[in-house]
This record gives C-alpha cells, structure tokens and sequence, in this order.
C-alpha cells in the first residue's frame, strides 16, 4: 500500500504516477507472454499470468484466474475474466497466441474518479496478441465489490490510457447480485467497477423536474426572440440599418444555441463523435451569441463618436467580429481536447454532450466567454459614463440644425442616451431611417 501512495502522490491532479504503473504492468506481463512456458508472478498486492497458446488445441474458453488457479498472494482474488475460444480463433494471426493477464488489489484507489463515484473492487488487467479492432465475440467479467453500503449502483469500466479517466465505451451494463457484478467487454484492457452509494448520488444531468422546466424556459425564449426577430426584418421600415442588422444577427445566434441544446445536449446512444459535434456547435453559437452582443456595445460606443451615416456599409466588420471571433477558439479546442467534448453518466449508458470539466478543460468556452462579457462592460461604461464623448456630440448635432436640414434636425433631436439604452434592449429605434 505504501508504494502505491508514493506513486500516485507524484501527481495528484490526475494519478499518473498510478496510471504509469498500470501501464508498466499491462506491457511487463506481455513481454513475459512472449516465453515459452507459462509464467506466474505472485505478489503480496499483485497476481500475474502470461503464456503462449495454441490456439488450434482451445476448446474451452480461457478463464483467468482459472479454478486450479492456486494463488499465493496475501489477498484473495475477487476479479475473473473469462475470453472466448471463439474470439481468439476468429482473430489469432497465427496457430500460436501470447495472453498476459495480472489483478491488481489496490491500484484502483489512486485513479481518479469523477464526482462521488470510487472503485470497489480489483483491477484485472488482459491483453491478447491478436489482430486490433472490437470482437463480435464479448469477453465475460465478474468481481466481487467492495462497497461502503450496503445500498449502491455499479458500473463496468476500463481504464483509457488516451483520456486518463475511466470509461464505459464498449462494455454491457453491470448486472449486480448482491455484491457480485458481472458485464462483458468487446475489447481488452484494464477493467473494474466503480461504485457509488444510493445516499451520493448524484443527480442525472436531468432528472425529472428538470427537463419540462428546461424546455418551457427555452420555448418561452425561443417563441419571443422569434417575435422579435420578425419584427425587426419585416415591420422595420429599413431592416437592414446596422440598428437592425447587429440584434437579429444576436437573436440568431442565441436562437440556434437553444435549438441545438433541446435536440442534442443529451444522445442516447454512445456515439460520441455526434456527441462532439454538438458540443462544438453549442459552444460556437454561445460564443458567437455573446460576440453579437459586444457588436451592439460597440455600435453604441461609434454612434456616439461618429453620425451614423459613417457607419453605414460596415457590415462585414461586424460579421467578422460577431460570426468570426468565436471560429479560431472552437478549432483550437477541438484539435487539442476534443476526446472532451463529451460527458458520459454514472450508468455509461448515454452522453451528455458538453465540454467535460475534468482538467480545467471547461474554460476553453468559459474563459473566451468571460472576456467577451468583459469586453461588453467595458463598452457599455464608455457609453454611460463618457461625459466629454455626449457633450461634443450633442454640440456637433445642434449646429447641423442650423442648416436647417430637416432629416439632420430630427437626427439632432434624438436624445442619444436615451436611444443608447433603447438599442441596448432592443425594444425600439428612433431614426429618419427605421
């Protein structure tokens, strides 16, 4: 026990030491399968198997620890695989097949695990030199847990090298008797059973109540940006003023973002690359919601400096800044995080299709988001509190009244804090043009 503590404490974040070990087991006992003889290696917190095979001789399945298994150890084993004769005849490359096979007692306890979940039992590791891919052919598991009551829920997982964290990718539900859990794998690697008692657990990401509540929320929305945004093309008198332009273009945004979040924050199914696709979309459309809504701070902040007529034609800077800011920020998440785009729940079952939180890795939509907000404020504050910026122009507008213009007169006589607020909600615009 000491010497896996040692281990894992060389990086507490996120157990590698841990996992390096597990590692280091997994390609020790294969190396030790390339012998020929059967070697067994027994240790007070490890138990190991590695042979060669023909596999034209199998007839029954192969089942580690087998019942003449004779163990050793200080500890009892409480982990079985057991491989089918079928699996390792449909993909042996040749008539000789090397199995290394190893259990673990206490390993489990220093890899991380999410939330209130923990492991509960062995860590049985089995690894086969056969052709790579899945198996139609399941591998059958069965431990016996360790639970901290009486009363809890189990799930069959492996441990994946590429992610550092438990997963459930390829394995059958668990099936609990008691305190004996069995599941079946299409793949081998390192499997166990993480636990989690009835008194933590964690809510589902929608339980009941929740769901009604987030789609009434995210109807209602949806049902008055829709209002607004037919509004704003089709009862404006000049929809395409920037007034107009810089809030439909918000609305769509946030439009799309809600649409996608009802249909695919949640798949069913474990297909986690339309589980990243939704993430990525979701996280796009948040931002470039957000991005909108800096354009309109902005245009508030040039309407001031600037008659309006010098803003006209400046579409494509707002779209660069609204559609184009958030680009760079979702491609760059997606090309060094994307195997955490997804959640998947405590039951393995389905996805949760949002930016995983383990890591920090969160804050590749958090971070851009808070200094858009950032960015907002900052622009609004000019507006509110820049006395010289109103006082020049409303200096500026008086004396195009005396040219007597009318079309300039009625621009002059709009109060441009007032209109500044107005715009900012979008509830009404007060120009010769709308």
């Amino acid at each position: 026990m000491p010497g896996w503590q040692a281990l894992a404490k060389m990086n507490t974040n996120n157990g590698s030491g841990s996992e390096d070990l597990l590692r280091n087991i997994e390609q020790c006992a294969f190396y030790l399968s390339s012998y020929n003889e059967t070697i067994s290696l027994q240790k007070p917190s490890l138990v190991m198997q590695a042979m060669k095979v023909n596999v034209t001789a199998i007839v029954d399945d192969v089942e580690f620890p087998s019942k003449g298994f004779a163990s050793n150890s200080s500890f009892a084993l409480a982990a079985n695989i057991r491989i089918p004769a079928a699996l390792l005849k449909e993909r042996a490359n040749n008539s000789i097949v090397q199995i290394a096979q190893s259990v673990v007692k206490n390993i489990g306890q220093f890899l991380p695990s999410k939330g209130t979940q923990y492991v509960g039992s062995q860590v049985i590791s089995s690894q086969i030199s056969l052709s790579n891919g899945n198996s139609s052919f399941l591998t059958n598991l069965s431990f016996v847990v360790f639970p901290e009551d009486d009363s809890f829920t189990a799930a069959c997982v492996f441990w994946d090298f590429n992610s550092s964290a438990w997963s459930s990718k390829g394995i059958t539900k668990a099936v609990t008797d008691k305190h004996n859990v069995s599941c079946s794998s299409s793949h081998l690697t390192s499997f166990a059973v993480l636990l989690q008692t009835s008194q933590q657990l964690e809510p589902s990401y929608t339980p009941a109540p929740i769901p009604l509540i987030s789609f009434i929320g995210c109807g209602v929305s949806l049902f008055f940006m829709t209002i607004t945004f037919i509004f704003l093309r089709c009862c404006k008198k000049n929809p395409n003023t920037m007034r107009s332009f810089v809030p439909v273009n918000t609305i769509a945004g946030l439009e799309i973002t809600l649409v996608i979040f009802l249909g695919g924050i949640r798949l069913d199914e474990q297909n986690e690359t339309a589980c990243k696709t939704v993430s990525s979309l979701i996280q796009y459309f948040w931002l470039s919601a957000l991005s909108w809504m800096m354009c309109t701070a902005i245009l508030l902040c040039l309407m001031l400096v600037f008659s309006y007529k010098h803003l006209k034609n400046r579409h494509w800077v707002f779209v660069s800044l609204g559609w184009g800011l958030p680009l760079p920020i979702v491609l760059f998440g997606l090309i060094l995080w994307h195997k955490y785009y997804f959640i998947p729940n405590t039951s393995g079952q389905n996805l949760y299709c949002w930016i995983s939180d383990d890591h920090g890795i969160v804050w590749i939509f958090a971070g851009p988001a808070l200094g858009i907000l950032m960015g907002i404020f900052l622009f609004l504050l000019f507006v509110l509190l820049d006395e010289k910026v109103y006082k020049d122009r409303t200096k500026q507008m008086r004396g195009m009244k005396t040219q007597g213009n009318e079309r300039d007169s009625s621009i002059q006589n709009t109060n441009y804090r007032h209109v500044g607020g107005i715009e900012l909600f979008g509830i009404a615009n007060k120009s010769a043009e709308t």
